[in-house]
């Protein structure tokens, strides 16, 4: 693989990255939807107390459902969506906030970036490879493809 073709891949790599500003956003909305989850949910267990006092029993049942079973099952949603937020950014700070140095010596012997993943202890494999071709664009890592046509990234 030509030089070129190393550096423009690594280019696009990086145009993928997000800025800080961006991080920071999907913390906020992170915590966001866990609050409105917490609290949809909150409501949703007491506000249903209100329409035991209704004069028919279908009123009753239709209170309980409008008031009780739908903020709470729209509040686990909210709080599903909101941890799965935090979680993702929680697992890219912790990516950027390895070194670059054991990178590269994870990557000494020419791997995947599965299996440097793997090494380093990260579960998520494409912020790895983000950060790999980082510092393929940087001249600190080397990107060969192998015969069965894997990309690896080897310390010079």
């Amino acid at each position: 693989m030509s030089r070129r073709r190393t550096r423009g891949r690594a280019g696009r790599a990086q145009g993928r990255l997000r800025g800080p500003w961006a991080h920071r956003l999907a913390w906020l909305l992170g915590g966001i939807l866990v609050c409105a989850g917490a609290l949809a949910g909150a409501f949703g267990t007491v506000a249903w107390l209100t329409v035991l006092c209704a004069p028919s029993f279908s009123q009753v049942m239709l209170g309980i459902v409008a008031l009780g079973i739908a903020p709470v099952a729209g509040g686990g949603a909210l709080l599903w969506a909101g941890l799965s937020v935090l979680e993702a950014e929680s697992a890219r700070s912790r990516v950027r906030a390895i070194g670059d140095a054991r990178f590269i010596d994870a990557a000494r012997t020419g791997t995947t970036a599965a299996a440097i993943a793997l090494r380093l202890g990260i579960s998520d494999v494409l912020e790895v490879e983000q950060r790999l071709d980082a510092l393929v664009a940087g001249d600190a890592l080397l990107l060969e493809v192998s015969a069965e046509g894997e990309v690896l990234y080897r310390a010079p």
